[in-house]
């Protein structure tokens, strides 16, 4: 497939079709192979309240921190994937952000809720300790307050029009709705001529089994 050109609002922009497509596909197999199992399915916008301008290396750091430091505790290590994006809270007059949050819908494996009942609560709680931890590391004039809100998972699916939603493997056709909406929504995010998108990764991902190589078989060696 070649490429697609705008000849009526954009004369110049270039849309890579086979590259789209190719990326459409990896995001559907990473959402069906987190999907194999019962998921609950959750949407947040994490973000900062901060003293002064913090560049994105922050934020990015702090998002980090909260999925390195909680790999081992529930309600993180029960996470099956997330997919999300940075979006600009804050600009200035000249339209350059000031202020950055992180829009992810996350995936847990549906036993997260035996130990973990308020997802939100925990996620809230993790991601206000790294806020903490990296302001430490920050200008020490900087204040980072963390704060996490509570998003629809969708707008347009209505089986999405809420906070939280248990997925279980026997709902096939809803979980095929559910995989071609957000991974549609997501790649949309390729298209998006937006400056944030010069200087960020368009995309927050977690990736799955489904592109992990299996490990070659090491030779036994027969001792004479």
């Amino acid at each position: 497939v070649g490429n697609l050109e705008h000849t009526v609002d954009t004369p110049h922009k270039v849309i890579h079709i086979q590259r789209h497509k190719s990326r459409l596909e990896k995001v559907q197999g990473m959402l069906k192979y987190a999907m194999k199992t019962d998921v609950v399915i959750i949407r947040c916008l994490f973000y900062c309240d901060v003293n002064k301008a913090m560049d994105y290396s922050y934020f990015s750091k702090i998002f980090s921190t909260m999925l390195q430091d909680n790999k081992k505790r529930k309600p993180i290590s029960d996470m099956a994937t997330y997919l999300g994006y940075w979006e600009g809270r804050k600009r200035t007059s000249q339209n350059k952000i000031t202020d950055y949050a992180a829009n992810v819908v996350l995936m847990f494996k549906s036993q997260a809720l035996l130990e973990c009942p308020d997802l939100f609560a925990e996620l809230e709680r993790n991601w206000c300790s790294a806020c903490q931890k990296v302001e430490r590391d920050c200008d020490p004039e900087i204040r980072i307050q963390g704060r996490v809100e509570k998003l629809q998972i969708a707008h347009t699916l209505p089986e999405l029009q809420c906070h939280q939603l248990l997925l279980e493997t026997t709902q096939k056709t809803l979980a095929r709705n559910i995989v071609n909406y957000l991974a549609s929504y997501m790649v949309y995010q390729d298209l998006l001529d937006d400056e944030i998108y010069q200087q960020l990764p368009k995309w927050l991902i977690k990736k799955t089994g489904t592109t992990s190589k299996p490990k070659a078989k090491k030779s036994a060696i027969k001792k004479s």
